[in-house]
């Protein structure tokens, strides 16, 4: 039996707190233990779509969570707009190869 979720993913993705590597694998980790985190995933991508005053820091987590979803154009569209972090190159690289636009990838991971 698996061991429970024990994170609050809706307040983790809604929430102005850090949002690093270590969130991304509790994330996995939540919705590798309970799909159902998945649609907490969801509910949590759609507010953040809703908020018109995203920061790129927030864009940044929004397309993190849009390549988390497998919607890898939409995250492309979301981090070439987002903080320009090494977090959102680095997604932003992984999204572009996810849909085999493999030169714009490389370039993307050189810049993270």
């Amino acid at each position: 039996m698996p061991e429970a979720v024990a994170i609050d993913l809706k307040q983790m993705l809604v929430s102005n707190s850090s949002f690093g590597p270590s969130e991304i694998k509790q994330i996995t980790k939540a919705i590798n233990q309970d799909y159902l985190q998945f649609g907490i995933l969801r509910e949590s991508v759609q507010e953040l779509e809703s908020n018109e005053d995203r920061s790129p820091a927030m864009a940044a987590k929004l397309g993190v969570c849009y390549f988390l979803m497998g919607k890898f154009r939409l995250a492309v569209e979301t981090l070439s707009h987002a903080d320009g972090g090494a977090l959102a190159y680095f997604y932003l690289g992984k999204s572009l190869a996810a849909l085999e636009r493999y030169e714009e990838a490389r370039k993307a991971y050189e810049s993270a």
